[in-house]
């Protein structure tokens, strides 16, 4: 995280399969013990040029918050291209977010949930770092969600980093 805030952060920008980033993470997630159902939507062919690493950890946090606070429900990562500009979306169905905590979702040691043993401990870091990571990438994340139905993650990465 210091890194992040100091602003140091380099970007190696690489071209990958989408698909195969997604498989990979997914497989990363230790997702055999989760009760939920994991859907992928990712054109076979969809090519990226980005930092794959740093992409890869955007995804890995946000696919693992989606399982923690999802209980036996459903979970969808989908990457597409909208408006000429690859996009990742994970969506659940967990708890959601409430609006007072949609203000600071992003900030730092901030967790909606703290002290719920239902939803395990963490570190309240792992969407500040999800933003970080994503401005480093030139792109933008935003968020919706309601409580109990369930919340979406969108992820666009700039026009330039899809590859022909």
């Amino acid at each position: 995280m210091s890194v992040i805030e100091s602003g140091e952060l380099s970007v190696k920008n690489t071209t990958f399969g989408a698909r195969e980033l997604i498989d990979e993470t997914l497989t990363m997630c230790s997702l055999e013990k989760s009760s939920n159902t994991f859907s992928v939507e990712c054109p076979g062919d969809l090519s990226i040029h980005t930092d794959r690493t740093k992409l890869r950890q955007v995804l890995l946090n946000l696919v693992s918050n989606a399982d923690k606070f999802t209980s036996s429900g459903e979970i969808f990562v989908t990457m597409t291209v909208e408006d000429g500009s690859p996009t990742l979306i994970v969506r659940d169905t967990g708890v959601g977010i409430s609006p007072q905590a949609m203000v600071t979702i992003f900030d730092t040691f901030t967790q909606e949930h703290e002290g719920d043993p239902s939803f395990g401990s963490g570190t309240g870091l792992g969407l500040a770092i999800v933003q970080g990571l994503v401005r480093a990438l030139d792109a933008e994340v935003s968020v919706e969600s309601q409580p109990r139905q369930g919340t979406a993650f969108r992820v666009t990465l700039p026009a330039w980093s899809l590859s022909a």
